[in-house]
């Protein structure tokens, strides 16, 4: 038998499924007793290392969260990784988390290349075309975001954000006319006030001209 085969051989074996609904008493109960340590393993972890760990506040938060979903069911279910093996891949992406989140906090270069920065989907009324084919969404979506708000009018929106979560969120004008403190606003936002502040500014002069003629 050429070394070919033999290979293929044993391919052949590794993904043979030997049974469809049940295996064996063996391999339930391994699951039986794995579920729940890994269950207690992966609390600990996030109760050590705090509510960030599963707070999904930006794109690599989610990442984290995804993956550690991935290492708790193949530690559960497969019996080849091993629940050490899980639990220090688990323990291994919270660390990671970590320190991605401290260099964050300290160095804005790293709070720039690692985070999407929110983007304004609708400003004073107007949808920006360009945002929404940049971040790949349809008008129709824009809207059903819109209406669960509770929007019924474009002229009464100010801004619709897209934050870095992927969710929207909703400034109104009658909220925004009342003041915004500058801690709440991206600088895009800042941007955009101060454009709306020079037209209305404009504006302002040129009505001003034509009292005087």
């Amino acid at each position: 038998m050429s070394p070919t085969s033999v290979s293929l051989g044993r391919y052949a074996d590794m993904n043979e499924k030997e049974a469809i609904w049940f295996g064996g008493w063996e391999g339930l109960l391994e699951v039986v007793i794995t579920a729940p340590v890994i269950y207690l393993l992966v609390v600990a972890f996030v109760r050590v290392s705090g509510k960030r760990t599963t707070g999904q506040m930006n794109n690599f938060d989610w990442i984290v969260t995804v993956a550690m979903g991935s290492i708790v069911a193949s530690s559960i279910v497969i019996n080849t990784v091993e629940v050490a093996e899980g639990a220090g891949a688990v323990l291994m992406l919270i660390g990671l988390q970590w320190v991605l989140t401290k260099l964050t906090q300290r160095h804005g270069i790293v709070d720039r290349a690692v985070k999407v920065t929110p983007r304004i989907l609708i400003d004073r009324g107007v949808v920006n075309e360009e945002a929404l084919a940049a971040e790949r969404l349809t008008k129709d979506e824009v809207a059903t975001a819109l209406r669960q708000r509770g929007v019924t009018r474009l002229d009464d929106v100010m801004w619709l954000m897209l934050e870095n979560t992927g969710r929207f969120s909703v400034i109104k004008r009658e909220a925004a006319q009342v003041g915004m403190d500058s801690f709440m606003m991206t600088d895009e936002m800042k941007r955009a006030a101060e454009r709306a502040a020079s037209f209305d500014e404009e504006k302002r002069r040129e009505l001003a001209q034509r009292v005087e003629r």
